[in-house]
């Protein structure tokens, strides 16, 4: 896809409708154990589920 690069931050180029995923960063990962108890090894991956949308990010308590 000649439209993303690995690094790229700026988001400007890509057309309309598009989707883009940026790429896992491997930092904050959890150990086994604790990867196991909350479904991910990414930190930054794990969010709070409250059964509803339209959670602010901003007032989510972090582990």
């Amino acid at each position: 896809m000649r439209y993303l690069k690995r690094d790229s931050r700026d988001l400007g180029g890509l057309p309309i409708g598009m989707a883009y995923v940026p790429w896992q960063q491997w930092r904050a990962i959890y150990d086994d154990a604790q990867a196991l108890a909350r479904g991910t090894i990414f930190s930054e991956l794990d969010l709070p589920f409250l059964g509803k949308g339209g959670v602010n990010p901003c007032a989510v308590k972090r582990y």
